[in-house]
């Protein structure tokens, strides 16, 4: 019974108000004129398009290892900075990279220029050091590629182009140095042992391993060249001699 009274109040005093207006010459109703401009702007607003947001890039698929003349495709390295990098092939014969943060950022982008036949960068750690490097089959040949490195110290975001090295690969040894293998034929394989020296490749120990035709022989090992044999845990060459040969046979 109260809720129904206060209903009627308010009803009552809505009519009451109204009326007042009427009796005082105020026009509650719109005017014709008005009453089309506001039916109009009503519809230019119910009948205006809605704007979507622009599509983001799509992202790159993963590099498959192995693959020569892939597309466009990304690399992730497995360090604590979560870097990955986006490689695109340029009709001018370029690779350019985009090097991007965890957040999204692109930090540097890297372009270089590339054989009629290429391959996917990867990103390894070819020296245990912890961080991993940026490496790019620029070129493919029947024996071997040609690889650019970039290369990373400790904490730094900007990777710097330590070198480029004909081979068939780059992998770590167990005392920290980096090793390639270029085969000259089917008679030998140079191998080289490098460091980096403020993110510079620097060659260490450069062995060669010979092939004797048409036997089942072993290959013959020898010391070639020491640059950086102070930077090895041996003074002499003979004393790197077993060392080095010894790590050719498991590459």
């Amino acid at each position: 019974m109260g809720r129904n009274s206060a209903v009627c109040f308010a009803f009552a005093t809505v009519v009451l108000v109204s009326g007042c207006d009427s009796v005082s010459g105020l026009d509650t109703d719109p005017k014709p004129a008005e009453s089309a401009a506001t039916a109009s702007s009503t519809s230019q607003t119910t009948s205006a398009p809605t704007s979507s947001a622009p599509a983001g890039p799509v992202a790159l698929p993963d590099c498959p290892e192995g693959v020569v003349d892939e597309l466009d495709c990304r690399a992730r390295t497995q360090d604590k900075t979560g870097v990955v990098f986006d490689s695109r092939r340029t009709p001018e014969g370029t690779v350019t990279i985009e090097v991007i943060a965890p957040d999204g950022t692109v930090t540097q982008t890297i372009t270089e220029q590339a054989g009629d036949r290429s391959a996917n960068p990867r990103a390894i750690d070819t020296d245990s050091d912890g961080r991993d490097e940026l490496v790019i089959p620029v070129e493919v040949g029947p024996y071997w590629y040609r690889f650019v490195v970039y290369h990373a110290t400790g904490d730094a975001t900007e990777y710097t182009r330590a070198g480029e090295f004909p081979g068939t690969g780059i992998d770590p040894t167990p005392d920290g140095l980096a090793h390639t293998a270029h085969k000259n034929g089917y008679q030998s394989v140079t191998h080289t042992f490098w460091t980096y020296e403020n993110d510079v490749m620097v060659p260490v120990v450069i062995a060669e391993s010979k092939f004797t035709n048409g036997t089942d022989a072993p290959p013959v090992c020898t010391i070639t060249s020491a640059p950086g044999l102070s930077k090895t845990a041996f003074k002499t060459v003979a004393a790197a001699r077993t060392h080095f040969c010894a790590l050719t046979m498991e590459n």
